[in-house]
């Protein structure tokens, strides 16, 4: 029962929703004033129901008339009617409530002020430049503070390489700066060799360094004309060999490794 009392509720505000349906009972109201006058009257329920009879409906052609075309159409043409006048009078409202805060601004444009403004305004600029110059002047402060701090990172960087201080030794001709100490080890290694030698067997040279360190030596070595790839092995990995400016580099430099006997 609940269950059919709450759809047969919802069925109805559905259909009280509707905009035909509210404009149909508010048109049927005001056609028909004289029911509710003389339905709250005083009187009688017999003399009511014969004023009704008499007054609002004294024909079946006011039943249909005034209980139901005329409200009918009422609602129509408020429902497909109305919003075209409604939608002229609220643009045509709009566009003067925007002249009227546009003639506003210009009146008061055009107002002067008085002094008691004038000195507000004087006073507001004052503190609008001050704050502007007391954030240029930290935005300055800020930016020198990092410009020192780059100019002292790249003092460091100049100063030492990845691996160390560089080593001033006499410098092969393709070279602008010394090999450094880790450098002159690889090459070292290198000399040792009768032939050509890996990555992984300079690794095992040099035990103390991680295969990016390796690689980035190899890479410099290269860089500077002081070895060069002769090739790969059996196994693909590549092979590299001192050029003649690397061993002139160790002869010059009196860093020939001894022959092994």
């Amino acid at each position: 029962m609940e269950d059919l009392i709450g759809s047969i509720r919802k069925h109805i505000d559905e259909r009280l929703a509707s905009p035909l349906t509210s404009s149909f009972v508010f048109a049927w109201c005001l056609w028909n004033y004289k029911f509710f006058v003389i339905l709250f009257s005083r009187n009688s329920a017999t003399v009511t129901f014969a004023l009704i009879d008499s007054v609002c409906f004294p024909s079946h052609w006011d039943y249909l008339l005034r209980g139901f075309l005329l409200p009918l159409i009422s609602a129509l043409i408020y429902i497909f009617l109305y919003p075209y006048p409604s939608k002229f009078v609220y643009e045509f409202w709009q566009k003067s409530q925007r002249d009227i805060a546009q003639l506003k601004l210009k009146i008061e444009d055009e107002t002067p002020l008085t002094i008691a403004d004038s000195r507000l305004l004087r006073e507001q600029h004052r503190e609008m430049l001050k704050r502007i110059q007391a954030n240029q002047d930290e935005y300055d402060s800020m930016v020198a503070d990092k410009d020192s701090e780059i100019a002292r990172l790249k003092a460091g960087m100049s100063s030492s390489d990845v691996f160390g201080d560089s080593v001033h030794l006499a410098s092969p001709s393709t070279r602008i700066i010394a090999p450094n100490e880790r450098e002159i080890e690889a090459m070292v290694a290198f000399g040792r060799q009768d032939e050509s030698m890996s990555v992984d067997a300079l690794s095992d040279q040099l035990p103390d360094l991680a295969n990016a360190q390796i690689n980035y030596l190899i890479d410099e070595l290269k860089a500077g004309d002081l070895i060069t790839d002769v090739g790969i092995d059996k196994y693909g990995r590549p092979l590299f060999k001192l050029t003649r400016s690397g061993r002139k580099f160790l002869v010059e430099n009196d860093l020939v490794p001894p022959v092994n006997v």
